[in-house]
């Protein structure tokens, strides 16, 4: 009897779909609590900023510490990690393996191991020359390592541009905007497009520059483009074309400032035709595949949302849900408040960087960062022999769930995980108690020393 129970439970382990892909958050991330500023790179590296312990005679420290991509702290960036540097900065920026900041009217250059970059400016450090004292607001670097730079002061908003040895570009000048506070949006061709309020409240304008500071003459009308709207967002993808959010409706523009006819429905994608549910859009970013990817939350709920859509402005239903869904929506977390993600970045291996705000009681904040990856769980390689020898079981279970390995296998973690693709349970036990879930469908994770295996499991 005990061998055809085995058998069975070999059978049904066996005809599982070990490459079913979901959007999820990533089990192998080490979340980040109460993180103050935060710059993601595409390589997945996290940046934090944060306020040291005041010192002897000398003002409070400001600490930076580099996490690698599983979330725990790279030992090979500065000291154990972190580089304390001697001025009050923001973080900005990794381009190239090198790390941007600004401090007042400077702009820093650390190297990958957070060594000032000495070829840059002065051992480091390019000085601006700003009217009225003022301060850097924002910055992008552009493919050749050349910096935008917007700056603000009392007589208005500034922009610059560093060259990559650190010297600011005589040639380019400096472009004044008066009381108009714009945004950059860099183009890999190393040109820059600008945004701003338009005359009238209902409108918006975009401005393409040349490299050399020269307005982009092919670029709408002599470099300029008026919006009959006004976007919450501006961004360029890999093949510079504009794509803006007003809500949830997006809109795709050609290098030359017309509108994409052949982007979602007429020039246009509305996030209705993605789900009923009424989405509160955080931000955008392109993908490394040049698709768009949406990040936020449901409207009046604890849940997060994440979307991707094709570069024709269709959804891709082939990010989530075992390749039949264009979006991922969290199980709400009734512990919180209420809870959103904040800003995302796509990270090259199609993991998704998430800075979220979430309220814990009336007047208890915290700001978190975590990871989420659409390939959850990960493609498996295991043989059916060594399939063969899992036991987990009973399935369906009511409280206790049992795992039983085979010889020299040892159990390192568990983690038990929504169909929507949230964490729910995290243990290291062979013997587990499950009572607490609601009844329903999970999925099971069970990483050993060997192998990873994955299973359905019903909760009674």
């Amino acid at each position: 009897m005990k061998r055809i129970y085995c058998f069975i439970i070999a059978v049904v382990l066996t005809t599982q779909n070990f490459d079913a892909q979901y959007v999820g958050q990533d089990p192998d991330f080490t979340s980040l609590s109460n993180v103050g500023q935060v710059v993601f790179s595409n390589t997945g590296n996290i940046y934090r900023g944060y306020l040291g312990i005041y010192s002897p005679n000398s003002s409070m420290n400001y600490n930076i510490t580099r996490y690698l991509p599983n979330g725990t702290v790279d030992p090979n960036f500065g000291n154990n990690g972190t580089i304390s540097p001697s001025q009050n900065i923001t973080l900005r920026a990794e381009v190239e393996n090198n790390l941007y900041l600004s401090s007042g009217n400077k702009v820093l250059k650390f190297n990958f191991n957070g060594t000032p970059n000495s070829a840059f400016g002065n051992n480091g450090e390019c000085i601006l020359n700003i009217p009225d004292n003022g301060s850097i607001v924002n910055l992008v670097v552009s493919s050749d390592q050349s910096i935008y730079v917007k700056t603000s002061s009392t007589s208005g908003y500034n922009l610059f541009k560093v060259l990559p040895t650190g010297a600011v570009d005589a040639a380019f000048g400096v472009k004044n905007f008066g009381a108009l506070n714009f945004n950059l949006s860099k183009i890999n061709n190393n040109s820059l497009v600008i945004s701003h309020a338009g005359s009238n409240t209902n409108e918006y304008k975009l401005i393409k520059y040349t490299p050399q500071g020269d307005l982009d003459t092919t670029f709408g009308n002599m470099g300029n483009l008026i919006l009959p709207y006004v976007p919450n967002e501006v961004l360029v993808d890999k093949q510079n074309k504009i794509i803006t959010r007003q809500g949830g409706t997006l809109r795709k523009y050609n290098t030359d400032g017309t509108q994409d006819s052949g982007f979602g429905n007429n020039g246009e994608f509305n996030l209705s035709s993605l789900t009923t549910e009424l989405v509160v859009i955080s931000n955008m970013d392109i993908d490394k595949n040049n698709k768009i990817m949406l990040f936020g939350n449901i409207s009046s709920s604890k849940r997060f949302f994440i979307g991707r859509i094709n570069t024709n402005g269709t959804p891709d239903t082939t990010f989530s849900g075992n390749a039949t869904s264009a979006f991922y929506m969290s199980a709400p977390d009734m512990t919180l408040s209420w809870s959103t993600l904040t800003y995302c970045k796509s990270t090259d291996d199609d993991k998704y960087n998430c800075y979220t705000n979430q309220r814990m009681g009336l007047a208890s904040y915290q700001q978190n960062v975590i990871k989420f990856t659409s390939n959850f769980p990960a493609s498996l390689s295991t043989s059916e022999a060594e399939i063969k020898n899992v036991e987990i079981y009973p399935n369906p279970v009511s409280d206790v769930l049992n795992i039983r390995l085979g010889i020299n296998e040892k159990l390192q973690k568990i983690n038990i995980y929504s169909m929507d693709g949230r964490l729910v349970f995290t243990g290291t036990d062979e013997k587990t108690d499950i009572k607490f879930l609601s009844a329903g469908n999970y999925l099971l994770e069970v990483k050993t020393n060997k192998n990873t295996y994955n299973k359905k499991i019903i909760k009674n």
